[in-house]
């Protein structure tokens, strides 16, 4: 698999994107550029360029194990093939150690908690102003 053609294609591929897919679009378009800066990243540390939180979801309806290095990815193959190519320096899934695609699961399973993780929204409850503590003193005394 030729990873620059196949990204290139799959950008090209996406017309009028939303949802989901433009997720995914903006992924693959920052991939390309940082590719296009610095090739492969060195190691598993950019979770912000996985595309794995964009398919997991998907992946795990339609009864894809994406976690088994083996696995049949079915109609998302190319989407799985080029995220570990790009965090595993061109190395496709099935290319990859044992011991390397169990680290690259755990990146990306690390990716889809720091997803999730960011798009919690924080619950905070405020502190009752004076006001209201009088009027709770009043009604319980």
């Amino acid at each position: 698999m030729d990873f620059e053609k196949e990204i290139q294609s799959l950008i090209s591929g996406y017309s009028n994107p939303i949802g989901i897919e433009r997720l995914r679009l903006n992924i693959l378009q920052e991939i390309k550029s940082y590719y296009k800066d610095n090739g492969y990243p060195k190691e598993l540390s950019i979770h912000k360029l996985s595309l794995i939180p964009s398919l997991f979801q998907e992946a795990n309806y339609d009864n894809i194990v994406w976690s088994s290095q083996n696995g049949e990815l079915g109609h998302l193959n190319i989407l799985f093939q080029l995220d570990c190519m790009f965090h595993n320096s061109g190395k496709s899934r099935e290319k990859l150690s044992e011991k390397d695609f169990f680290k690259y699961v755990d990146f990306s399973s690390q990716a889809i908690n720091s997803l999730k993780n960011k798009n919690k929204q924080p619950t905070t409850i405020a502190s009752p102003n004076k006001r209201v503590i009088h009027k709770l003193k009043t009604w319980f005394s």
